[in-house]
């Protein structure tokens, strides 16, 4: 009877004991499931971080790399502060071919949101002409609404069938808005 009695606790031990491990094994394995899913997550924030830092310095170099392009480009708008430089440029035009260029009308329509301009050009029919072309290639965004030419009668004293002695001279009026504007300070 005292064997049977120690076998008796000797499978009761090993049964305890087998269902303690089993227990262990259940709550290790739960407990090294969450570590890793904690883990994880930290890895995929830490992840998400690196990729947010990343994208802040290439944004940050990108804004210092285009930062010239963008003083240019903002230099193609015409602002109220900077209407009269523009205007002077324009009119700069005529003296760089040899032409006199002179604005006889600026008006600005805030409906539409344009200056609209009336530029007057006298010079040879050469000088005329090369200073429309730079006002054409200008680096903004003008709608030429009508250009005008004509020969300067004055110089023959009315008379055009009066031969006239060295180049004749020309008029044009160029009636054009300026699209790009931005009135605002």
């Amino acid at each position: 009877m005292n064997q049977t009695r120690n076998s008796i606790i000797l499978c009761a031990s090993s049964v305890l004991f087998f269902v303690l491990i089993v227990v262990l094994y259940v709550y290790g394995f739960s407990w090294v499931k969450n570590e890793n899913e904690y883990t994880s997550s930290l890895a995929s924030q830490l992840t998400t971080e690196t990729q947010q830092q990343d994208n802040e310095r290439r944004l940050a170099q990108a804004i210092k790399d285009t930062d010239s392009d963008r003083t240019k480009l903002n230099s193609y708008f015409v602002t109220g502060d900077a209407s009269v430089q523009f205007l002077g440029t324009i009119e700069g035009y005529g003296d760089a071919s040899g032409a006199v260029a002179k604005f006889t009308s600026v008006d600005y329509d805030a409906k539409k949101n344009e200056l609209t301009m009336l530029l007057h050009i006298t010079g040879t029919f050469k000088n005329v002409y090369q200073t429309i072309l730079m006002l054409e290639d200008a680096p903004y965004e003008f709608d030429f609404q009508q250009i005008n030419f004509s020969r300067d009668v004055s110089q023959s004293g009315g008379d055009t069938t009066k031969k006239v002695v060295g180049a004749p001279m020309w008029d044009a009026d160029i009636n054009f808005a300026l699209k790009s504007v931005s009135m605002t300070k």
